[in-house]
């Protein structure tokens, strides 16, 4: 992503310098950059050919990057750093702490679309730091953000801790998303047929969408396999520091885990059944209550074979969102501003409407449970599944937001082959859809 916002940049006519280790000279070359773009040497000689360096980088590197020997801290005395990656919002104001020694600024600013949109200049971007630097670099934002899709979040590490709610529900939803077309599947439906049948009312979402785009012919050439993650990671351990469990991120987390061969199915079941037995769902169920009284999800479609898995995917949409809300809630994050954010970015559905107008202050009166008529609902999906030999572990995840124990089972299942073979298209989608957005790739199959 960090190449288009450079090239808008560039247009911009604001680009004094890049650096890539890899790519700079091809990119520069391709793009007819000219000579007065330096193609630097290392992030410190591009920090001295600027007063601003935006860094757009993997997690793993920012540290090195930002404040290795040849790194960006190297090259300035003052101006303003900008940090646009999936960061770990922890560590900004230690980064924002070292860059004021130097008498240099700091911002956190996490960008959503993935690269079709960077080239688009239609990104998100998602701002934490002191409001005067905020708005003294929104030129820089404008250059490659959509129009209303610049957000300044908060103070230090806020803007890389709304991003990875962000990708926390984004996560949940492809889950939700990937399981729910696979079931259909299963049921006999080809995969373009299953697709047409969700992508309606209040099933309809934006990562639904990106699932549209995997070709008929593709869909059974990926390898069961999803990368990526670390930001549900960092959001689980978010969470864990302030005593919410987030049982739906750490299913999310361990069927990626599962796909690449890292966890098996008996250790899931446990894990599962250690985090849906915990205490502390009142805040996530009273919340999901609160979400359900004002989204009504009445616009679900579906005959007798598609409702039960219609509404099961409505209403999960509802209760992922409520687990990531109710930490940014705790967290004191403004929730109005991170439904706009999920709006602008990939996690846009009609679930997201009643958090843009209203207050979430009083939810003491809503019910810390499921209402029996949506418990009945993902038990309806269940015994879909069970019907067409599919594990349902989003379904059973959901129910188990109670006091029972389905989700263990459910993953237990995916010991026996003839039950992990169909819930391999689940894992395909997700790998498509993440590919669709964001260009990361998938494995073919031989």
């Amino acid at each position: 992503m960090g190449g288009p916002m450079a090239l808008h940049l560039h247009r911009q006519g604001v680009l004094a310098a890049i650096y890539s280790p890899r790519t700079a000279r091809e990119f520069a070359a391709k793009n007819e950059l000219p000579p007065s773009v330096t193609l630097a040497a290392s992030p410190r000689d591009a920090a001295s050919a600027a007063n601003t360096v935006l860094v757009s980088v993997p997690i793993h590197q920012v540290e090195s990057v930002l404040f290795g020997g040849d790194g960006v801290a190297a090259g300035l005395t003052e101006g303003l750093v900008i940090e646009s990656g999936n960061s770990d919002h922890r560590r900004d104001p230690e980064y924002e702490q070292r860059f004021a020694a130097k008498g240099t600024r700091y911002l956190d600013a996490a960008v959503s679309g993935g690269p079709k949109r960077a080239r688009a200049g239609t990104l998100v971007s998602i701002v934490g730091g002191p409001r005067e630097t905020f708005d003294g670099a929104l030129d820089v934002f404008r250059a490659f953000s959509q129009k209303d899709g610049i957000f300044h979040v908060g103070p230090t590490g806020q803007g890389h801790e709304a991003k990875m709610y962000h990708n926390q529900d984004e996560q949940n939803d492809m889950r939700n998303i990937g399981e729910s077309i696979s079931l259909l599947m299963a049921s006999g439906m080809p995969f373009r047929d299953a697709f047409d049948a969700l992508n309606k009312g209040d099933c309809r979402s934006a990562l639904l969408t990106y699932a549209g785009t995997i070709s008929d012919d593709a869909l059974p050439k990926i390898r069961p396999t999803i990368g990526g993650g670390d930001l549900p990671q960092i959001a689980v351990e978010t969470a864990q520091a302030i005593g919410h469990p987030t049982p739906l991120t750490r299913l999310t987390l361990d069927l990626r885990r599962w796909s690449r061969g890292e966890i098996f199915p008996d250790e899931m079941a446990a894990r599962a059944r250690s985090s849906f037995t915990s205490k502390g769902f009142t805040h996530t169920l009273r919340l999901y209550n609160f979400l359900r009284e004002r989204a009504w999800v009445q616009d679900v479609p579906g005959d007798a074979e598609v409702a039960p898995v219609a509404r099961a995917l409505a209403l999960g949409y509802l209760l992922d969102l409520a687990e990531v809300v109710a930490i940014a809630q705790h967290r004191q994050l403004n929730t109005q501003t991170l439904a706009r954010i999920f709006r602008a970015g990939l996690c846009d559905k009609s679930a997201l409407d009643p958090l843009l107008t209203q207050d979430l202050k009083n939810l003491g009166e809503f019910e810390p449970a499921l209402p029996p008529e949506d418990r009945r609902v993902f038990e309806e999906g269940l015994a879909f599944a069970a019907g067409v030999g599919h594990p349902a572990p989003s379904a059973a995840a959901y129910l188990d937001l109670g006091d029972e124990s389905h989700v263990a089972r459910e993953l237990k299942k995916l010991v026996d082959p003839k039950a992990r073979a169909p819930y391999g298209n689940a894992i395909r989608i997700q790998a498509g859809i993440r590919d669709a957005f964001g260009e990361h790739g998938y494995e073919v199959a031989a």
